[in-house]
């Protein structure tokens, strides 16, 4: 990734130069961090349970998890997924479909609430399209019975508002912004 200077989240007015990298470990502190996820009423509540996956080439690995709201493991969440690694590439529609199936059928609670909350940083520029998530996510509610809302939380400066906005049609989650 080429370093460009985006707005420094934690210190308002501040730029700082990033990579597409540093800009997936800020969000995801902001989320994670529950002082700063206070701003954006993103905190964690004791029966939450956090599953993050990446959505880079292989949507498939997941790169950590955390439960309830205890701030030290949410900042160990926070700081593990800064120091992991990523292989370049946007599988975003890949990555909500799999977060999609292991809420279904590998989620042992099934009295919680469920949501996808998905953070990016660029295009999905492999696996499914678009185009085609309405139909994947049709066919997981029409298999499952489960509309499960997804979120997305845009940042960066490639965002295509365009492909986010098929969450909005599909699991009737907003963008956040």
């Amino acid at each position: 990734d080429d370093p460009i200077n985006i707005n420094d989240p934690e210190h308002p007015g501040q730029t700082i130069k990033s990579t597409g990298r540093r800009e997936v470990a800020k969000a995801m502190n902001m989320v994670l961090d529950q002082d700063l996820a206070s701003g954006f009423e993103l905190q964690a509540n004791p029966k939450d349970v956090i599953f993050v996956y990446g959505f880079a080439s292989n949507p498939f690995m997941e790169i950590g998890s955390a439960s309830g709201n205890d701030p030290a493991g949410l900042k160990g969440l926070a700081q593990y997924l800064a120091s992991s690694t990523h292989n370049g590439g946007t599988n975003m529609f890949g990555g909500v479909e799999r977060a999609l199936r292991f809420l279904f059928y590998e989620q042992p609670d099934k009295t919680c609430s469920l949501a996808i909350i998905v953070l990016t940083d660029g295009d999905s520029n492999e696996g499914p399209a678009a185009s085609e998530f309405e139909g994947i996510y049709e066919g997981f509610v029409n298999e499952t019975g489960l509309r499960i809302p997804v979120y997305a939380i845009p940042f960066g400066l490639n965002v295509n508002v365009d492909q986010l906005s098929v969450f909005t049609i599909t699991g009737g989650g907003p963008i956040l912004d």
